[in-house]
């Protein structure tokens, strides 16, 4: 029979390096088997929370369902669930517009503001959110104090419904669209009519100050848009593109394209040039 002497130093070695490979193997498979643990923990965790986002979303919608109903008994209950110290409180965290939006509905008095006499055709916010602002087919726009939720002034002049109304972002200015065809500007503070902007030969459906608040956009039903300058009160152009009554104005954030809508089914751009294209175009 053959002995082997494992008191030789290459034996010794030899063990040495596969005790070495194996407690590395060892070492791999345990780190393995920690990263598809914690891969399946992550994944777990992921589908719990994907089913309390649903059941909360579920919850939501059936509170409003029992609100609707009558039963604002059990839709407070549905709403509780979700108090810091409620039955899910854990999902807290969850809760969002809707919710906050339910309980300001179902724990207070509705705030309705009356005053107008026909059909309310527009609201806005000035830029501090302290004051409304609604347009109405009875040809007047009315300011509204949001805190009392009383009306602080109406403003006549218009001899035909009221379509739209915007803010200023200075908060100083109110511009109305008027289907008399023309445009208003108004003081906010001493609620009196600056002036009468007139150019359109339709109901002016819209209207939208530029973010910089220099420039004034109007949409008509005579199927064009008109630029204004606000602090001359003059017409810069008329852009023209739409087939139809044009609905809807807008500038982007950075003022640099306007949007429309019309009654043409389409929306149309209006890009306008950047200092940067203004330059290489001076300098060619």
């Amino acid at each position: 029979m053959l002995k082997i002497n494992a008191g030789k130093p290459w034996y010794k070695k030899k063990l040495a390096e596969t005790q070495r490979k194996n407690a590395e193997e060892q070492k791999r498979l345990a780190e393995d088997q920690r990263k598809k643990a914690e891969k399946q923990r992550k994944l777990a965790e992921t589908q719990e929370k994907t089913s309390r986002s649903l059941t909360y979303v579920a919850n939501m919608n059936l509170a409003s369902q029992t609100f609707t109903s009558g039963n604002s008994g059990r839709g407070n209950e549905i709403l509780n669930m979700y108090l810091p110290e409620g039955n899910n409180s854990a999902d807290a965290h969850l809760r969002g517009f809707y919710w906050y939006h339910l309980w300001k509905l179902h724990h207070q008095e509705k705030t309705t503001l009356t005053g107008h006499t026909n059909l309310v055709n527009a609201v806005a916010f000035s830029p501090d959110g302290q004051i409304l602002a609604s347009a109405s087919r009875d040809q007047t726009l009315k300011l509204w104090d949001v805190r009392t939720r009383q009306a602080l002034a109406t403003l006549t002049g218009h001899t035909n419904a009221v379509m739209a109304v915007a803010f200023r972002p200075d908060g100083q200015t109110l511009a109305s669209a008027s289907r008399d065809q023309t445009l208003t500007l108004w003081d906010v503070r001493t609620r009196q009519a600056r002036a009468t902007l007139k150019g359109h030969t339709d109901s002016v459906t819209d209207v939208a100050f530029s973010p910089d608040g220099q420039t004034l956009a109007s949409a008509s039903d005579d199927e064009t848009l008109k630029l204004w300058d606000v602090r001359t009160r003059q017409e810069l152009a008329t852009l023209k593109g739409h087939t139809k009554a044009v609905a809807d104005v807008a500038f982007s954030p950075d003022g640099k394209t306007l949007a429309s809508g019309g009654t043409d089914e389409t929306i149309r751009l209006y890009v306008a040039a950047t200092d940067e294209e203004v330059e290489r175009q001076r300098n060619k």
